[in-house]
Parts: structure tokens; C-alpha cells; sequence
């Protein structure tokens, strides 16, 4: 059986161990590991069977759990805050990425306007100028009745 100096150790080795987080001065560690420590901590504490090197009083048991409370509490805090800060990073980029499709889709559409544009301008030149070929051969050809006549 463990002795719970032994088991503080291991808490030690996993923060030691665990990876560094985006901001702050944490660590991410494995939450499972830990519990599973804290729980042999407390059989160990509980049995009474072993003493330890030097067996913690209630009260020094009372602050080793409250430590141990508010380190899961940072902990979890920081894993929440990496959370929401790798949320924050996908926005932005699904941002960015739809203002780079906006751009492209104004610009196609302003290269599609200005074909179109160019399109109409030769259908009506094309038109104006097959209107006045129209109306010359109307003028010519009632010319010739007329001259006729």
C-alpha cells in the first residue's frame, strides 16, 4: 500500500508532467490520474491501517483536500478558458474565411456587370445600327416608289 507522501509525489510528477496551457502559468493535466490519487489518498487516510511518515491531522487533512479542491478548480478553469479560447480562434477564422468569400463573390459580380454591361452596349449599337440601315432602305425604297410614280 501507497503512503500518502508517495501519492503527493505522484500528484507533483503528473503537474510537473502536464502540458502547459495558452496563458496563465497552469498545466493541463489528466483529471482521471488525479482523482484516482486523491481517492487513494483518502483510502489510505481512511484505513488507518498504515501510518505514514507523517500522518496528517484533520486539519492538515482538511487543507490538503482544499488545496487539492482549488487546484481542480484552476484546473477546470483553465481547460474551460482554453475551451472558449480555441471557440474564439474557429469564429475568427470561419470569419475571415466569409469575408474572403464575400470579396470574391463582389468581385465576380462586379467583373459579370461589367461584361453584361459591355454586352448591352454592343446589342444596342448592333441594334441602332441595323435601325438606321432599316430606315435607310424604308427611305430608299419609298424613294424609288415615289420616283416611280
Amino acid at each position: 500500500m501507497e503512503d500518502i507522501e508517495d501519492l503527493l509525489l505522484q500528484i507533483e510528477e503528473e503537474l510537473d508532467n502536464g502540458k502547459k496551457s495558452f496563458f496563465g502559468s497552469g498545466v493541463t493535466v489528466d483529471a482521471d490520474v488525479i482523482y484516482n490519487i486523491i481517492d487513494k489518498i483518502r483510502h489510505v487516510h481512511s484505513s488507518g491501517s498504515q501510518k505514514p511518515r507523517g500522518t496528517l491531522s484533520s486539519m492538515e487533512q482538511k487543507h490538503a483536500d482544499d488545496i487539492i479542491k482549488a487546484q481542480n478548480i484552476v484546473l477546470q478553469a483553465q481547460q474551460r478558458a482554453e475551451q472558449i479560447l480555441g471557440e474564439h480562434n474557429i469564429v475568427y477564422q470561419a470569419q475571415r474565411e466569409a469575408e474572403s468569400i464575400k470579396k470574391q463573390a463582389n468581385d465576380y459580380r462586379a467583373r459579370v456587370l461589367s461584361e453584361v454591361k459591355e454586352d448591352v452596349n454592343a446589342l444596342l449599337t448592333d441594334t441602332q445600327r441595323n435601325l438606321a440601315d432599316a430606315i435607310n432602305a424604308v427611305n430608299r425604297a419609298l424613294k424609288n416608289n415615289n420616283s416611280q410614280d
